[in-house]
Protein backbone atom coordinates (compact mmCIF):
# COMPACT_ATOMS: atom_id res chain seq x y z
CA UNK A 1 0.00 0.00 0.00
CA UNK A 2 3.18 2.66 0.63
CA UNK A 3 4.41 1.89 -2.68
CA UNK A 4 1.38 2.38 -4.45
CA UNK A 5 0.41 5.00 -2.42
CA UNK A 6 4.16 6.83 -3.00
CA UNK A 7 3.39 6.68 -6.92
CA UNK A 8 3.67 10.31 -8.28
CA UNK A 9 0.23 10.02 -9.99
CA UNK A 10 -1.24 10.63 -6.72
CA UNK A 11 0.70 13.68 -6.23
CA UNK A 12 0.00 14.76 -10.12
CA UNK A 13 -4.12 13.99 -9.64
CA UNK A 14 -3.96 15.27 -5.77
CA UNK A 15 -5.75 12.53 -4.81
CA UNK A 16 -5.83 13.28 -1.14
CA UNK A 17 -5.81 16.14 1.42
CA UNK A 18 -3.43 16.65 4.07
CA UNK A 19 -3.67 18.48 6.91
CA UNK A 20 -0.60 19.14 8.58
CA UNK A 21 -1.98 19.08 12.03
CA UNK A 22 -5.30 17.52 13.31
CA UNK A 23 -6.92 17.94 17.13
CA UNK A 24 -6.34 14.40 18.52
CA UNK A 25 -3.98 13.18 15.98
CA UNK A 26 -0.49 12.67 16.38
CA UNK A 27 1.63 14.21 13.15
CA UNK A 28 0.03 14.34 9.85
CA UNK A 29 -2.92 13.29 8.61
CA UNK A 30 -4.28 12.78 4.51
CA UNK A 31 -7.67 11.75 3.49
CA UNK A 32 -8.57 10.46 0.25
CA UNK A 33 -10.65 13.22 -1.78
CA UNK A 34 -13.02 12.19 -4.67
CA UNK A 35 -12.14 9.90 -7.49
CA UNK A 36 -13.18 12.43 -10.12
CA UNK A 37 -12.65 15.66 -11.16
CA UNK A 38 -14.73 18.73 -12.87
CA UNK A 39 -12.99 20.78 -14.87
CA UNK A 40 -13.64 23.95 -12.82
CA UNK A 41 -14.19 23.23 -9.66
CA UNK A 42 -15.23 20.18 -7.64
CA UNK A 43 -15.94 18.55 -4.59
CA UNK A 44 -13.15 19.51 -1.60
CA UNK A 45 -12.22 19.33 1.53
CA UNK A 46 -11.80 22.36 4.01
CA UNK A 47 -11.67 21.08 7.18
CA UNK A 48 -10.45 18.12 9.05
CA UNK A 49 -12.45 15.19 10.16
CA UNK A 50 -14.31 15.68 13.61
CA UNK A 51 -13.23 13.81 16.76
CA UNK A 52 -14.42 10.62 17.27
CA UNK A 53 -17.88 10.58 18.77
CA UNK A 54 -17.81 14.35 17.97
CA UNK A 55 -21.19 14.14 16.32
CA UNK A 56 -23.21 11.68 18.50
CA UNK A 57 -25.61 13.80 20.50
CA UNK A 58 -27.04 15.70 16.94
CA UNK A 59 -26.97 12.13 15.08
CA UNK A 60 -28.89 10.71 18.04
CA UNK A 61 -31.17 13.80 18.15
CA UNK A 62 -32.18 13.50 14.76
CA UNK A 63 -33.01 10.40 14.97
CA UNK A 64 -35.75 11.22 17.39
CA UNK A 65 -33.57 10.20 21.05
CA UNK A 66 -34.19 12.96 23.64
CA UNK A 67 -31.02 14.39 25.50
CA UNK A 68 -31.92 12.41 28.67
CA UNK A 69 -32.30 9.43 26.55
CA UNK A 70 -28.67 10.28 25.44
CA UNK A 71 -27.54 10.82 28.72
CA UNK A 72 -28.69 7.44 29.93
CA UNK A 73 -26.93 5.83 26.61
CA UNK A 74 -23.47 7.30 27.99
CA UNK A 75 -24.58 6.23 31.94
CA UNK A 76 -25.35 2.68 30.69
CA UNK A 77 -21.99 2.63 28.33
CA UNK A 78 -23.64 2.39 25.57
CA UNK A 79 -22.04 5.76 23.82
Amino acid sequence: MAEALADPHFAGRRVFHKFDAVHGIDGPLAVPLAAFKFAHGGPSIEHPPHEMGADTDAVLAEHGYSADEVDGFRRAGVI
